[in-house]
């Protein structure tokens, strides 16, 4: 009996020992490239490990990795695209010019008050959905709100049968609600900032003496010895 509770807690000493050792004889840095194949299978994202890799047991069982690249999700580096965007779609599909000019992001706004004179500037941006019963109810919204100032757009009108075949494409390959609506994408910026008091009056011509230039500044005079 005794001989069997010795060779059990040998080979648990043995097991412990191996689970510590053992992960340390590996070169873990074979595996990089399976690990970033799994990262990009899963989130769609390309994962670069620079550093170093290695599996740790104590105090508990971890993967330690330093230098981690991961790439941003697919348009995140991009300006704001999303209004109609199913539209953009579709024109690029059919080989067409821009259906749209691209929009100003939304933290170039930001930016434009502070250069304004405008100051404490706060962006937010949030996605509204429209849908239609038909592309000709899309279209005619489209000639009523919209317009298109890209420079790679159509030169010059379109006639009858472009026309058709807008409605065709529309019709196709824009996505449709559970109930069949066809519908779009309308980004919408929402900017908000404050206009400071000036701390001198502006005129034609303004004066404004040292002391009060040194207080606006926060700066008090020396005195002479």
């Amino acid at each position: 009996m005794k001989k069997a509770a010795y060779a059990f807690g040998g080979l648990v000493v043995f097991l412990v020992a191996a689970a510590l050792i053992v992960p340390g004889l590996i070169d873990w840095h074979s595996y990089k490239s399976e690990i970033s194949a799994e990262a990009k299978k899963v989130t769609g994202r390309t994962l670069e490990i620079a550093g170093d890799l290695e599996l740790g047991i104590l105090p508990t069982p971890h993967v330690r990795a330093s230098d981690i690249r991961f790439a941003n999700a697919p348009g995140a580096a991009a300006p704001h695209m999303a209004t109609l965007k199913e539209l953009r779609a579709v024109y690029a599909k059919q080989g067409w010019p821009d259906a749209m000019h691209a929009y100003t992001d939304m933290h170039d706004w930001g930016d434009m008050l502070v250069e304004a004179g405008f100051a404490e500037p706060v962006m937010d941006m949030e996605t509204l959905t429209l849908t239609y019963a038909s592309a000709e109810r899309l279209i005619a919204d489209l000639r009523d709100y919209g317009g298109n100032a890209a420079r790679q757009r159509f030169q010059g009108l379109r006639g009858k049968q472009w026309r058709a075949q807008l409605i065709d494409a529309i019709e196709a390959d824009v996505p449709r609600t559970h109930d069949g609506q066809l519908q779009v994408t309308v980004e919408v910026i929402y900017g908000h900032a404050i206009k400071p008091e000036l701390k001198v009056p502006m005129q034609g011509t303004t004066h404004v003496a040292l002391t009060d230039m040194r207080a606006m500044l926060g700066q008090t005079p020396k005195k002479s010895a």
